[in-house]
């Protein structure tokens, strides 16, 4: 059903599915699950990297240091960042 939507990929979890889709293609899917199934917990559109960049930890407290400064700021809303601390 999602994937005839234009969902990428969906993963069962214990007590729902993540499922993947391009941001064009989310309304779409989500309407999809919803005449099929009925009510939808929670659905949201989220940045996720295609591409991790593995840091070690000295560098990850110090970018993590920079985010959490960045998203202080007043005019940003949200800092994304595609960290994968090793």
């Amino acid at each position: 059903l999602v994937s005839e939507n234009g969902a990428d990929d969906v993963i069962p979890e214990e007590e729902s599915n993540l499922i993947y889709t391009p941001s064009e293609a989310f309304y779409k899917v989500k309407e999809a699950i919803e005449a099929a199934a009925g009510r939808i917990e929670e659905a949201e559109l989220a940045m996720v990297p295609k591409i991790w960049v593995e840091v070690n930890a000295e560098d990850a407290d110090k970018n993590i240091a920079l985010i959490e400064w960045l998203e202080n700021l007043d005019d940003v809303d949200a800092v994304y960042h595609n960290m994968k601390i090793s």
